[in-house]
């Protein structure tokens, strides 16, 4: 009896083995072996595997079967030659392919390929630290693109995993790359580029020195304490940032989140959406993209936004903010702390409060309205200005546009030039003067309520006593034939 069931064993085995376009001899468990070809590749399914990489210890390799241990029935293949060691398994029934547990180690040069569905995958690197010329590498590897860490003699090839269904959990290891779906992948204090490249997955990095490049679709990424560059490129999915270093990338249909990020940031997107909180530390924010939702607080360097269409909210920036809007985008900000310039096309809008500096504005066929200004500087055309709360000095040059200014300081050298239709009412703090250079009558062009009138055209003069000791707003209003300004004091 003992025969006939080892006999329909061997041949269930060998007919697993000639439909399974598998490699290699058939060994039986358990297996324990020593490591001597330079490159080991596993082709797996439904396994557990665990690397140690450590210089002090010699190479092995230990299968056994997962669920029987040693009282097991089962096989795995093992091929042995030209410098590769090559371990997959048969095909069959669980006894004769079981479960395997592989527990593998090897030396720091040791090249490794992982392939293979349901694995459940832990590396371990156990340097503490790396030697000078490797640290070298890694560091010039992790500043190129990817083009340059993924070549086949590049750092990030030494360590290959191509899986589906799988687990990994990567800890110290120096560079790796990184394919598959539905992936779920952990990487803690890991060193050098890492590339990952997944599917409806999800990633969580800490600790990385070096440079991540994330690749998804549908995948949710977290990076958490990266020091050097997080390079993405996301199809759905989500990215969420912490720490410092630089991240650029392009994103379409997904989601990014930078909380206390201290480093340059890049950003481009379409049909997304991004928040950045809390970071900066001087450094630069730069979106671009079309139809996307983003919020920015508390980003304390510079900040520069070119929009189409969609919505971007901006409060409590430190450095200097450009916006760049066409196509309908809109901006809305407050809390601005340094200069601001807003440039709109086409149906864009900008509402902005607070702006510590100068705001700088050109407008084409867009709406503005701000707020608590320090001065104001620019051009419209086709539009409607509102401006309140202006502490300085405004100099605009409109045409065809509908524009409303309250400012509540004093500036010896304020002016506005109306052309083609334009509508201007104006609110001055007493006493004020007004300066005009009207094409036509100036009386129809120009009505004034409050203020010190002078025609510059003529030189008269028309005066009114005024009291107090503050000084004189005064402001230089040319309007063309078309255009029309009331100006009075509050």
């Amino acid at each position: 009896m003992f025969r006939q069931t080892l006999t329909l064993q061997i041949i269930l085995l060998v007919v697993g083995l000639a439909g399974s376009a598998a490699f290699g001899a058939a060994t039986p468990l358990p297996i324990d072996v020593p490591v001597r070809a330079g490159r080991v590749d596993l082709d797996l399914r439904d396994s557990r595997v665990t690397i140690l990489i450590d210089p002090d210890s010699e190479p092995r390799l230990i299968i056994t079967d997962a669920i029987a241990g040693d009282e097991t029935e089962g096989f795995a293949l093992l091929e042995d030659g030209d410098g590769k060691l090559r371990i997959g398994q048969p095909f069959g029934s669980s006894e004769i392919a079981p479960r395997l547990d592989i527990q593998l180690v090897l030396h720091p040069s040791h090249r490794l390929a992982v392939q293979g569905r349901s694995l459940d995958v832990s590396v371990e690197d156990a340097r503490v630290e790396l030697g000078q010329d490797e640290l070298l590498l890694l560091q010039e590897e992790s500043g190129m693109e990817r083009a340059f860490a993924a070549r086949n003699a590049g750092v990030a090839k030494r360590h290959q995993f191509d899986l589906s269904d799988s687990a990994l959990r990567f800890t110290g290891l120096a560079g790796g790359e990184v394919k598959g779906t539905q992936l779920d992948v952990f990487a803690e204090s890991c060193r050098g580029p890492l590339l990952l490249q997944l599917e409806d997955g999800q990633v969580r990095v800490e600790g990385h020195v070096g440079t991540v490049f994330a690749r998804g679709t549908g995948t949710r990424f977290e990076v958490d304490g990266a020091v050097q560059t997080v390079d993405y490129h996301l199809d759905g999915g989500s990215l969420f940032l912490i720490g410092g270093g630089r991240a650029k990338g392009v994103m379409r249909e997904a989601a990014l989140t930078a909380d206390q990020w201290n480093g340059n940031l890049s950003l481009e997107g379409q049909y997304s959406s991004f928040t950045v909180t809390n970071g900066g530390a001087g450094s630069r924010l730069h979106f671009r993209g079309q139809e996307n939702e983003g919020r920015i607080e508390g980003w304390t360097g510079a900040v520069t936004v070119l929009a189409e269409s969609g919505t971007v909210e901006l409060k409590n920036i430190a450095g200097r903010v450009e916006l760049d809007g066409k196509a309908g985008a809109s901006f809305v900000g407050e809390e601005l702390g340094d200069t601001v310039r807003v440039r709109l096309e086409t149906g864009s809008f900008a509402d902005l409060r607070g702006v510590t500096k100068k705001l700088t504005m050109n407008l084409l066929e867009s709406d503005i309205v701000a707020r608590e200004l320090t001065a104001v500087s620019g051009k419209a055309s086709q539009g409607r200005v509102e401006l309140t709360g202006i502490d300085s000095r405004f100099e605009l040059e409109l045409d065809a546009v509908e524009l409303d200014v309250d400012s509540s300081g004093s500036s010896s050298n304020s002016s506005l030039a109306l052309r083609g239709n334009s509508r201007a009412r104006v609110a001055l703090l007493d006493p004020c003067r007004v300066i005009l250079r009207a094409a036509g009558d100036s009386d129809d062009a120009v009505s004034v309520s409050g203020c010190e009138v002078q025609d510059q055209g003529s030189r008269r003069a028309l005066r009114r006593v005024v009291g107090g000791g503050r000084p004189t707003t005064i402001v230089t209003i040319e309007v063309d034939a078309e255009s029309q300004a009331e100006v009075w004091t509050r």
